[in-house]
């Protein structure tokens, strides 16, 4: 009775849920999208709206057609009337404010756009049970597309030179028990292949409910991890959510790989392009971080506000460190971004080198008489090396 009732309701199930995994996630995030009077690091624009608008006030506007939005799509019949709107609303927030596109935002995004497809209603087309079906039936195959693409390049995307010693040693050392395989290459790389083998597995009905079951204990190793060292409790709902959407989308529904229909419909190749083919992209900078299934891959830019010990008034004190960075003196400090912004949002900066205009010019004109820089850290992917950029307040025009 409960794979027939699923088997009906799969697509309102996963809509559902994602809305669900959403709103959790803002909620814990709430300093990120509120845009408080408290909050310290700076709003960072895709397009600069603010001589058009008020921006606080068209925020909280946005937030509250966003509750609406997903209440509609709870409760009244047009769910893609609806979905459109959040969809819509999103785009506009982000404009607002790009540190909210979180790779699980990109990722809600494109299961709700799926939903839009599925549930479309073009005039003069027989609008019967038949099409209806079909209609579903392709949008939980975009949706389907979506996860492949999660755990196949979260998987890729960690055969670098730095997963081990930037990761998977973390990971293993939150418990004494496994502090052992903290150097092991070998379960380092099988952790890699495991991850591929979860996205290629859920392609093909032979391979199918391994695959979930493999990827269900995967993401509660992963939880665990995450709870015991208290880090990035943003995605534990994201966590729990791709199990349970794992059962709901593969467990009894293969998912049949169709080249012809691929070949038909436009929004399959829009699909195959920004899930499959754009993440080669980052490859060579072309593709942002947070659209390319980049998790926990060791790959982040790494930024840090550096000066000497009088220029931490500069920041809030409460987000400090407490490290020394000693280049300009025994008395310098280092003022790590990753930290600053996961202490104040629980989530991660939108780690791309554009972001640092943005940041000298908040906050350079206070660091430069503390002889102040921004410096920044980027990792070549096929060796240990990395580059870094030097970012002197003193060259900075405000």
């Amino acid at each position: 009775m409960l794979s027939a009732f699923i088997s009906n309701k799969r697509l309102d199930l996963i809509l559902s849920l994602t809305l669900l995994l959403c709103i959790s996630q803002m909620l814990l995030s709430w300093p990120l999208w509120a845009l408080s009077s408290e909050r310290s690091y700076p709003i960072i624009p895709v397009v600069d709206l603010s001589y058009l608008l008020d921006i606080k006030f068209s925020n909280t506007m946005l937030l509250f057609a966003a509750a609406l939005a997903t209440l509609g799509v709870f409760i009244l019949k047009n769910k893609k009337l609806w979905l459109l709107s959040l969809l819509i609303i999103c785009s506009f927030l982000i404009i607002i404010d790009v540190n909210r596109l979180q790779p699980w935002l990109f990722q809600y995004m494109l299961i709700w756009a799926a939903g839009v497809w599925a549930y479309r209603d073009k005039k003069g087309l027989n609008t019967d049970a038949t099409n209806a079906q079909d209609w579903q039936n392709e949008g939980l195959y975009l949706i389907q597309m979506v996860f492949v693409a999660t755990y196949l390049w979260a998987g890729l995307n960690k055969l670098n030179a730095h997963y081990l010693t930037s990761v998977f040693n973390w990971l293993m050392g939150i418990f004494e028990w496994s502090k052992f395989l903290k150097d092991n290459h070998f379960v380092a790389v099988l952790s890699v292949l495991i991850e591929i083998a979860v996205g290629i597995g859920l392609m093909f009905a032979r391979t199918q409910r391994w695959a979930v079951l493999l990827g269900v204990l995967m993401h509660a190793i992963i939880l665990i991890l995450l709870v015991k060292d208290g880090w990035n409790k943003i995605v534990y709902p994201w966590n729990v959510g791709m199990a349970i959407g794992l059962w709901v989308l593969f467990w009894d529904k293969p998912m049949n790989i169709n080249l012809g229909w691929l070949k038909q419909l436009f929004i399959a190749w829009v699909y195959t392009f920004l899930l499959f083919f754009a993440p080669v992209l980052n490859l060579f900078g072309l593709w942002q971080y947070n659209l390319s299934n980049m998790m926990y891959s060791g790959m982040s830019l790494e930024v840090e506000m550096v000066g000497l010990d009088e220029g931490q008034a500069c920041f809030p004190s409460k987000f400090n460190n407490g490290k020394t960075y000693g280049v300009e003196s025994d008395s310098s400090f280092n003022f790590d971004l990753d930290d600053w912004v996961m202490s104040e949002f629980e989530a991660p900066y939108y780690a791309e080198t554009w972001i640092i205009p943005f940041l000298a010019k908040k906050y350079c004109p206070c660091l430069k008489p503390h002889k102040g820089f921004i410096r920044v850290e980027t990792r070549n992917r096929w060796d240990k090396t990395k580059q870094i950029k030097i970012v002197a307040c003193d060259e900075v025009k405000h």
